[in-house]
Formats: structure tokens, C-alpha cells, sequence
């Protein structure tokens, strides 16, 4: 994929963005099994999106988000943004959980460059100011910890059960 354009960054708008709830369905992409074992676990977008709206404290975040991201009007990719206080370390923490690239554009590189971008402007995006960026990561999610650890993040942790894993990466 050539680097031409801008990504923007925008929050999700429950009409403007219904259109994203096709990235669900079977037959929109071979990514079908992928996307909801990795990212939407079974359920739309929009529907993910109303659980953080009805939910509002069910983390322990200053508040979390629903990114969509855009190239020249395309909507390329949605990412979960948490931002909260690391409790260990007091250190204001962007977490990414889940980054879902538009299933027809998985490995054409958006996933890299989104979260390439986030690490060069220092997590700062919506007057967020963090100390460092976190990802929760399914332990089957090959492409997605490759990712992750080929722009230095380092696995700091793992569920009791270890099948989701924890990476963090320092600003």
C-alpha cells in the first residue's frame, strides 16, 4: 500500500457511521471468523458502540471512545480508545482495545500506520496526554501482536487464564 494521504481521526457518530455495522456481516469479507473473534465478539459495531454509551462507568477509564478512521474519506479502520491512570504507576494510560482495519483492507498496512501515527504524536489525540499506550491482545491474534511488537511494544501481562495479553509501550 503507498502512503498518500492523511489519516484522520474522528469519533464514531451513531448515524453518519451505521454503515460500519456491513464490517459484521458474513459476507462483506474472508475476515468474517477474524473480525468477531478478535474485535466485535458477535455483535455490530453500533452495538458495541451503545455498550460503552450505556455503560459509561463499566471501566475504571477517564472515558473511552469509539475512534473511526479515515483516509480521503474512507473509512479505513475503528479503533476503542480507554484512556485512564495506570493504578501501578499513576501514569495517564491510551489503551487500544480492539483496532478493527475495514476487513477488506486487512494487511494492506492501515493497522501499522494508525498505530505508528498514535506512538509519533504521543497518543495525543482528543486532549489526551498519556505517559504510555497499552493493547489488550487475543494470545491467538498473530497479526495483531506482530503488530504490535514490531513498533516496540513489550508484553507486560497476561489474563489468569492466558488468552489475552497485555502490551504497553512508553511515550
Amino acid at each position: 500500500m503507498k502512503e498518500c494521504c492523511i489519516l484522520e481521526f474522528r469519533l464514531y457518530d451513531k448515524e453518519l457511521d451505521i454503515d460500519l455495522d456491513e464490517w459484521s456481516k458474513k459476507d462483506y469479507s474472508n475476515y468474517y471468523d477474524d473480525v468477531h473473534k478478535f474485535a466485535l465478539f458477535n455483535e455490530s459495531i453500533s452495538q458495541l458502540y451503545n455498550l460503552y454509551i450505556e455503560n459509561p462507568d463499566q471501566m475504571d477509564s477517564i472515558f473511552d471512545k469509539v475512534i473511526v478512521v479515515e483516509e480521503e474519506s474512507l473509512k479505513v479502520a475503528i479503533i476503542v480508545i480507554n484512556y485512564f491512570e495506570d493504578e501501578k504507576d499513576n501514569k495517564k494510560v491510551l489503551g487500544i482495545n480492539p483496532i478493527l482495519v475495514n476487513p477488506k483492507y486487512i494487511n494492506k498496512g492501515y493497522g501499522k500506520r494508525i498505530i505508528k501515527y498514535l506512538i509519533d504524536v504521543k497518543g495525543r489525540i482528543f486532549d489526551m496526554l498519556p505517559n504510555k499506550m497499552y493493547a489488550g491482545i487475543d494470545i491467538d491474534n498473530i497479526r495483531c501482536k506482530h503488530l504490535f511488537e514490531s513498533l516496540g511494544f513489550r508484553l507486560v501481562g497476561a489474563t489468569d487464564e492466558k488468552d489475552f495479553l497485555y502490551y504497553e509501550l512508553e511515550l
